[in-house]
């Protein structure tokens, strides 16, 4: 459970930090002041393997095109890519994890490879071989998660278009997170929603949900 929170450079919140929170608690707030961003935020935290979901919470609110130089440009505050989103948060025995996000830029190689005997300069080149090499300006954009944990271990995972799909890496794997966002705008499949819940029965783990201290 959480202690307090902190976001920097997400959406319309340049830098806020919240405390005091408990099992159950209510955000209220008038239209377009960040309250859908704070929720976000979290999800973004809980869900720091998969780099994607900064689209996914684009989609949420309706939108589905983007261009490829503002890929998940429009995440960070002002659309200042420059600064980092950070969101951290504290627990309640004092333990901090921060997730970094930023957009950096990939740099795209092209390598020509020569096989099969009396290459061009006479050489053997029955062994695959390279003979040039041509690296271009950066002219692709990647998001890249930076998570550290209470202990200072470090997990990464990055994602970047490549032609019309979004392709991931991972660098290290850390404990699977457990965040839930239902958003307002998105249909819910309430089947699923039960089955959770019926878990939840199974795994003798109500009490964790449905009781307030």
């Amino acid at each position: 459970m959480y202690q307090s929170i902190a976001v920097k450079n997400f959406r319309c919140f340049s830098d806020i930090a919240m405390e005091g929170f408990e099992r159950v608690n209510l955000i209220t707030g008038k239209n377009n002041v960040g309250k859908t961003a704070l929720i976000e935020a979290l999800w973004l935290y809980h869900g720091y393997q998969n780099p994607v979901l900064g689209v996914t919470i684009d989609k949420f609110r309706g939108i589905e095109t983007f261009r490829k130089d503002d890929f998940l440009r429009n995440i960070f505050s002002d659309f200042d890519i420059d600064r980092p989103i950070e969101l951290s948060a504290k627990d309640r025995s004092g333990q901090q994890r921060t997730l970094r996000i930023t957009i950096q830029q990939r740099t795209v190689s092209t390598v020509f490879m020569g096989n099969g005997k009396n290459g061009d300069n006479g050489k053997d080149l029955s062994a695959a071989e390279v003979i040039s090499q041509e690296t271009s300006e950066p002219v692709e954009s990647e998001v890249v998660y930076e998570f550290t944990d209470a202990s200072g271990t470090n997990v990464s995972a990055r994602a970047f278009l490549e032609g019309n799909n979004i392709q991931v890496k991972q660098v290290a794997r850390g404990k699977k997170p457990g965040g839930i966002f239902l958003a307002a705008r998105v249909p819910h499949n309430y089947a699923v929603i039960a089955e959770r819940l019926s878990n939840l029965a199974v795994e003798k783990m109500e009490e964790v949900i449905v009781t307030m201290p």
